[in-house]
């Protein structure tokens, strides 16, 4: 598994005080969703998984697929319908798991400003 984490000076603007989490396992280290969950941070406190939905660009996932290529360096095919738990999606905080048909990613952000 890699774990990056990036902080509030890796973004354009510190002063928004973002940070963020991205957890990426590959499906030959497990394939079951939940096992990955519990292996990230934060995965002790992550009791039930919601039922996934597709991916989409709608409810800021342009700011997920924007930073996941960004920082982790991965591409989200255009047309992306990969099923994604979404954890937390507060406003300040957004923690959704995606599956890819070879990877489990976690993306963990908040902003505190």
């Amino acid at each position: 598994m890699r774990i990056l984490f990036i902080d509030p000076f890796e973004f354009e603007d510190p002063s928004t005080e973002e940070s963020l989490k991205i957890a990426i396992a590959s499906k030959k280290q497990t394939d079951d969703v939940k096992v990955f969950v519990a292996s990230t941070p934060d995965g002790a406190v992550t009791r039930v998984l919601p039922t996934p939905r597709c991916f989409s660009e709608d409810i800021g996932y342009g700011l997920i697929r924007k930073h996941l290529k960004e920082f982790a360096g991965i591409v989200l095919p255009a047309s992306c319908a990969w099923p994604t738990y979404v954890l937390d999606d507060s406003g300040d905080e957004w923690d959704v798991v995606l599956e890819s048909p070879t990877q489990f990613i976690r993306y963990q952000w908040s902003t505190s400003a």
